[in-house]
């Protein structure tokens, strides 16, 4: 995927993806609603596995900038807590046995 910058246009045709040109030439492949939310709820289930646990040496910065990066790509903090629910479920398969520090 050399060459090639990934966004999601609001109002395109989401029905299937499209590769427009940039403003400087550059091939900008646009995302589908389903892509974006695939991409939104893979954030925060890599933020829930990345969280700092008590005895357990794991990359901070990584959590902080992928947690940053899901709260930018999300409208609303309903939304954001919505996807940490949708990540927990996936992971235990009850959105209760995750910690909830991520969404605050």
């Amino acid at each position: 995927m050399d060459g090639i910058i990934w966004c999601y246009a609001a109002g395109a045709d989401h029905n299937k993806t499209g590769t427009v040109d940039g403003p400087m030439g550059e091939n900008v492949k646009l995302l589908t609603d389903r892509q974006l939310h695939l991409v939104k709820k893979a954030l925060a289930i890599a933020a829930l596995a990345m969280e700092p646990r008590p005895g357990r040496a794991q990359p901070t910065s990584d959590y902080a900038d992928v947690k940053a990066l899901l709260g930018e790509i999300t409208e609303s903090d309903v939304e954001l807590a919505y996807y940490f629910i949708a990540a927990r479920m996936a992971i235990t398969g009850t959105s209760e046995d995750m910690p909830r520090s991520v969404t605050s």
